[in-house]
């Protein structure tokens, strides 16, 4: 039996299904491929969608459902073209306001839970006091009117507090690290407080389904995300700030001072000052001790 757990929470194989399951992009890998993959694994599972979309038209992304009939079953919610409501268009949703509010989230009564999807968080919190942005996913997660709330985000254009805010609050997270195949890391918190963690790789099909999903080594994984790191550090800063292997071979082979005298013995050898005093009797020697 697999240990990967990505297609287990795509295809809803566990009993266990995330009430908030947060993925992580960034500028060099697109999560909204996995989202879609989601997305879709509800759809053939009969339950409905409420959309949120802030990067794309709502057009855009009927375009990836519509091959499979599958539209009429999603909602959009336009945050896209008139997110700050300075254009007064009146079929677009604003983002200055609770995310609870923009939802059709039904009664108790009603038999389906839609599965709420905002796509993406770190736009809205653009419009949005952090701390009022994770008190409203919160609540839309632990609503019981809701089957389940996907939260797409880009890493490198969250505040750090705020992201870190999100990955506390989510059942599973998937941080998704720029590599051919995909590649990612999973943290999962089981409701025994239980939390797995694996590192896994997969390739996405034409149809926006995960394929070839195996867990992989962690410290492949690692080196992965050292060399990610390096990247984005070197394009965000003005000057070179990481080593080339020569250079990295240099600073190795390369004996500092203290150290050589360390290796070859050494000696400490101090000259006087004028004013240094040399006298040899006890300076305590008018003291009744």
């Amino acid at each position: 039996m697999s240990k990967a757990i990505l297609g287990k929470i795509i295809n809803k194989c566990d009993s266990f299904a995330p009430r908030l399951i947060l993925i992580t992009g960034s500028a060099e890998i697109n999560g909204r491929g996995v989202v879609l993959s989601l997305v879709k694994s509800h759809l053939h599972t009969n339950n409905e969608i409420q959309y949120l979309t802030t990067a794309l038209s709502p057009a855009r992304l009927k375009s990836c459902i519509e091959s499979e009939g599958l539209a009429l079953k999603v909602t959009y919610f336009d945050g896209y073209s008139d997110a700050g409501g300075w254009k007064n268009i009146a079929s677009c949703v604003h983002l200055q306001g609770p995310l609870e509010q923009i939802f059709s989230i039904g009664s108790p009564k009603e038999s389906k839970k839609p599965v709420v999807v905002i796509d993406k968080i770190d736009d809205v919190s653009n419009h949005q006091d952090s701390l009022n942005l994770i008190r409203s996913l919160h609540k839309i997660s632990a609503d019981e009117n809701v089957e389940q709330l996907i939260v797409y985000a880009s890493a490198d254009c969250m505040q750090e507090n705020l992201m870190s805010s999100l990955c506390q609050i989510a059942s599973a997270t998937i941080h998704l690290q720029p590599a051919v195949p995909y590649r990612c890391k999973i943290v999962l918190k089981k409701p025994s407080g239980k939390v797995l963690q694996s590192y896994e790789e997969f390739n996405l099909g034409p149809d926006l389904t995960v394929q070839d999903n195996r867990t992989v080594e962690v410290e492949k994984h690692q080196a992965g995300e050292t060399n990610d790191a390096d990247a984005i550090l070197a394009v965000q800063t003005t000057f070179n700030l990481t080593l080339t292997e020569d250079q990295r071979k240099s600073k190795n082979m390369l004996l500092l001072p203290h150290t050589r005298v360390q290796s070859s013995g050494g000696q400490i050898h101090y000259t006087p000052d004028d004013v240094d005093d040399w006298d040899e009797e006890d300076p305590d020697d008018d003291l009744d001790i």
